[in-house]
Parts: C-alpha cells; sequence; structure tokens
C-alpha cells in the first residue's frame, strides 16, 4: 500500500465546525430547576449532550486515486451561554474525558442513538495534538481565542490499512476547572468520532497466510557445511514470529527511529523493511529525564529491526541477498552480536561484532562496508577493524583460545571446535567454567582489585601534611602496580558481578596473607619480608622471565 493513496473521504475542514451537528442553533434547551445564564460551555457543542449525540462524526477511507490525504483540524472555543458578554476572566482547562466515552460504551447494547458506538476505542494521543490544553474568555470579549485540534488523519488510515478491519475511535474532549463562572454540564463536552473504513485493493490482495519455508535449500554444500538456519521469506505478510522476533521503540545512537513490527512485512519472497516519516508516541516518556530514549516525548520516524529468536552459532558460513537503500538518513545493517545461553550476558561490544554489511556515507560518500568490533577499556566504546584489508592471516596467531564446555557437550562438537581454533593459529585451551573462573579472579580479576583499592589508599592518604608529595614522589613501582587501576569501571563492575564467588575466595586469602606480613612488620621480622619477596620473584620469573618487565 502506498501512503500516497491514502485520503479522507469526508473531513471537516481547518476551521470551526459548524454546519456537521444535527441541531438547531435556536434550540430551546430545558434545563431542571433553575437556569443560570452564567455558565461556561465549549461553543462548538451547541446541542444538548443526553450521552451520545453531542458530536462531530467523520469517515475516513483510503481512495483509489492519488489524492494525497491531509491532516485536519477542529477549532475549539469558550463561551457563555448564549454568547453573553464576560464580566470577568474565564480559564478552564481542557482535557480528554475517558468517562464520558465509558458510559456511552455501557449503553451500547441499549441500543438505539447508542448503537454507533460498538467496538468504539479511544483515539490514541498518537493520532492528534492539541495546540492547548487551556481555554481562556478575556472579560468584555464574548468568545475565547480558539484551541487547534489537528487530527493525523494519514496515520489513522495506514493504521485501518495495516489492521485490515474498521475501526472506530472517539476523542472525547471536555472543560472542567473553571476559575470563575461555572460550567454547563449540558454543553461542556464534545465527542469527535472517526468511521475509519478498510479498503481491499486489487494491488494489494491479500496473500497465503505465511508458512516456514519449505526445504527446498540444500541441507548440506559440497564442503560439508550443514544448514542450520534459513528463511527466504515465502508467503504474504507478517515474518515468521516462530525464529523472528522484533524490537520495540528508540534502541541504540541517538537515532530518531521509533522501531516498530508494523514496518516489516514479506511480499514477493522478500522481507521488506519500511521507514516511515510518521508521529508515534514514545511510551516510555518522562519530561525532564537526561536519557535520551525517555526524554522526546514523539518520535517522527519510524522502521524495523529483526533478531534471530533463540538461534546462535559458533562457525559457519552466512549468506545474504538483500537490496538497500541509499537515501540521505538511511542506515542499512546486517550484524552479529556475541551472547551467551547463560542467564547473564554480555554487554555491548563486550560480546564483540561482526557486521556482514553495514551502509553509511564515508566523507560525503556511499559506502558499504564489513567490520569487527570487540571491547575496551572503557564503557560503551569498542575497538573497530573494518573491511577485509584489516584481517591477516597470523591476527590470532598465538593468541589464548579458553574453551570451557558444559556437561552436554559432546567430544565430537569439542573436537571440532578445538581443531577451528588451531587452524586460526590461535592456542586452545580447555578446562571446566569454575576452573577458568578461578584461575581468571587470581590472575586478573583479584590484581585489578587490589590495583584499584592501593591508588585509593594513597588517594586517602594524600590530605593535610603529605598534601601533594605523593604526586612527587610517585615512580615506577607505583605506576606498574596501579595502571590497570585505570580501567573501565563500568566493565569491572559487570566482571566481578559475574565471578562473585572465586574473587571472594581468593580475596579473603589475599587479606589473610596481607595480615600475616602486618604481624611481622610490627614484630620486627624482616627475615619474613626477604623470604616473601625472594619466593614470589622466583615464582613471577615463571611467567615473564628474571627481566623484572
Amino acid at each position: 500500500m502506498k501512503m500516497n493513496k491514502i485520503w479522507m473521504v469526508a473531513c471537516m475542514a481547518a476551521t470551526l465546525i459548524g454546519g456537521v451537528y444535527g441541531c438547531d442553533d435556536d434550540k430551546d434547551f430545558s434545563y431542571e430547576g433553575q437556569l443560570d445564564l452564567n455558565l461556561l460551555n465549549l461553543t462548538q457543542a451547541r446541542e444538548v449532550w443526553d450521552g451520545a449525540e453531542c458530536n462531530v462524526t467523520t469517515d475516513l477511507r483510503q481512495s483509489e486515486d492519488e489524492t494525497p490525504v491531509k491532516n485536519f483540524t477542529y477549532k475549539l472555543s469558550l463561551s457563555l451561554y448564549q454568547g453573553r458578554t464576560a464580566g470577568q476572566e474565564a480559564k478552564v482547562s481542557l482535557v480528554v474525558n475517558k468517562d464520558t466515552l465509558n458510559k456511552v460504551l455501557a449503553k451500547v447494547a441499549e441500543g438505539g442513538i447508542y448503537a454507533k458506538y460498538d467496538g468504539a476505542e479511544l483515539l490514541p494521543e498518537s493520532y492528534y495534538h492539541l495546540s492547548s490544553q487551556t481555554l481562556t474568555l478575556q472579560a468584555g470579549e464574548t468568545k475565547s481565542d480558539a484551541v487547534s485540534v489537528t487530527v493525523y488523519s494519514s496515520e489513522l488510515v495506514a493504521a485501518c490499512q495495516e489492521a485490515e478491519r474498521n475501526l472506530l475511535y472517539v476523542l472525547p474532549l471536555a472543560i472542567e476547572g473553571s476559575s470563575s463562572y461555572g460550567i454547563n454540564s449540558k454543553t461542556n463536552t464534545l465527542m469527535l468520532l472517526f468511521n475509519v473504513t478498510y479498503v481491499e485493493s486489487a494491488e494489494d490482495e491479500k496473500g497465503p497466510e505465511y508458512v516456514p519455508d519449505p526445504n527446498d535449500a540444500p541441507e548440506t554444500t559440497e564442503e560439508g557445511l550443514v544448514l542450520k538456519f534459513h528463511d527466504e521469506f515465502n508467503g504474504t505478510g507478517e515474518p515468521d514470529w516462530n525464529v523472528w522476533r522484533w524490537e520495540e521503540g528508540f534502541q541504540r545512537n541517538q537515532e530518531l527511529q521509533w522501531y516498530q513490527k508494523e514496518n516489516a512485512i514479506c511480499k514477493d519472497g522478500a522481507l521488506i523493511i519500511t521507514g516511515k516519516e510518521e508521529r508515534v508516541k514514545n511510551t516510555n516518556y518522562e519530561a525532564g529525564s537526561s536519557d535520551w530514549k525517555k526524554n522526546r516525548e514523539y518520535a517522527e520516524y519510524t522502521s524495523s529491526c529483526l533478531i534471530t529468536k533463540d538461534y546462535r552459532f559458533r562457525k559457519g558460513r552466512m549468506l545474504v541477498r538483500a537490496k538497500i537503500p541509499t537515501a540521505m538518513g538511511a542506515w542499512p545493517a546486517i550484524w552479529t552480536t556475541g551472547g551467551s545461553t547463560d542467564s547473564w550476558c554480555w554487554e555491548w561490544p563486550l560480546g564483540g561484532e561482526i557486521d556482514l554489511l553495514e551502509y553509511y556515507l564515508v566523507n560525503g560518500k556511499p559506502s558499504v562496508h564489513a567490520n569487527v568490533c570487540w571491547g575496551s577499556d572503557t564503557r560503551w566504546n569498542g575497538k573497530w577493524q573494518s573491511g577485509y584489508t584489516s584481517a591477516h592471516a597470523d591476527l590470532l596467531c598465538g593468541a589464548k583460545y579458553v574453551i570451557t564446555p558444559s556437561a552436554h557437550t559432546s567430544k565430537e562438537h569439542l573436537d571440532s571446535y578445538v581443531e577451528l581454533v588451531k587452524d586460526i593459529k590461535a592456542v586452545p585451551i580447555v578446562m571446566d567454567p569454575a576452573t577458568h573462573d578461578y584461575c581468571a579472579a587470581a590472575i586478573s580479576h583479584v590484581p585489578h582489585l587490589v590495583s584499584a583499592a592501593l591508588a585509593k589508599l594513597v588517594k586517602d592518604a594524600d590530605t593535610g601534611d603529605y598534601k601533594d608529595y605523593m604526586h612527587l614522589l610517585a615512580a615506577g613501582g607505583f605506576k606498574d602496580t596501579t595502571r590497570i587501576a585505570a580501567s573501565s569501571p563500568e566493565m569491572w563492575e559487570q566482571i566481578c558481578a559475574a565471578n562473585p564467588t572465586a574473587i571472594s575466595q581468593l580475596l579473603g586469602e589475599y587479606i589473610n596473607s596481607l595480615t600475616a606480613v602486618k604481624e611481622h612488620i610490627d614484630s620486627g621480622d624482616s627475615h619474613y619480608i626477604y623470604k616473601l619477596f625472594e619466593e614470589a620473584g622466583i615464582y613471577r620469573n615463571t611467567f615473564f622471565g628474571p627481566d623484572r618487565s
């Protein structure tokens, strides 16, 4: 469906909506009790509201011609009964009165004038905009300045066509909270009804229900690779949500688009993702928030992002056929990220990222890239290498590659993975996860904590009579010992949270060893200090040699 084929069959133009009411301007209202002529009302709500009839009905539908839809605007104003001149200023709030709609819906079963509301829903905020939520009638005036209610008719019709059914929305607007005069309860509410009709198009005939792809892809390749996942996007309609999931809302890079499933559809053997210029309400909006995902009340653009559902792989080949847009602002991409089957997953970019295809401008020129990214010492800041030119045969030569098979890992899979690591010239090291966690805590996690604790100790001591001397006297020893204290606090917070048992055990043992050192220092046992450095130096040299570098 093309957006430019959407139009409004019947709409009231951007003026007062007089003439669309089924009422007589000179109708004699009947009130119980004494009539107070100094009552405020919506100027447009001129018919006595009996639960349903103080309304404006607008019909919307798709047209077969190319006439574009236009947003339309209602203008609402405040006045006294029978247009009397205000003797004092009157200010009221213009609100969406949900209770009014609920009262009407409760009477649908009675039929009659209420039957038209059957199936009606409150008009979502994303489909309209109030220019102000306050109406002010100045002293000496008979009518206030108007408040505009802009309705996004194209979006209403588009929603109807995508839902493939008729829609009925109601926007009940009421005045309340008068600063002076009373409010006329008979003419304080205006009901705006929108009948949106679904129109089938020969061009967009509904195809078959989506079914998973038939087994028409080869199960194996000549190289012996086994097919693990494929989707040819056959059928018409939504993608197969058994194998895909979608992102929702604002996601990354402070991008302008709001992600939603509606922008992805299968047609003619392809997955079509459409970027649209349309306003969508940010459901996570928080006024004044410093979070970019929350401080924008609306998104002005929408798109889709699909992610494979419960599917991971370690090695293999990926084949993708894609036609990408190159318009200004487009950023199409197909990429993978590292993750885990465990409950705790790596935060980007610690799990790595491989961009199979990514399009963006470089120095103003359209460019297609293949990128590789991995973690750094700064949170959210990855190290990038782009393109095949950054790769070489010995990229991982000599690198230690730890493999931690679970109890469910078969020997066949383990052996094949070991061979893969050897093929890239890395050094495979096989150990169980608990052993890895303990060793990593000893040679990496605890040293980082000790280094950070030492740096903080000196910081706290660098005061009073000792102020600034620490910086004057610090040399290579302090520099080398505390170098890793400058690592990313966000990263180490997560690492320690992921391996608390082993870290706590080794920290306890380290504290005990420091306590022993203190006791021998206090007793003047210098020989203990000699033996400590002797033993530690010999063991340390087994790692790096005697050069103490």
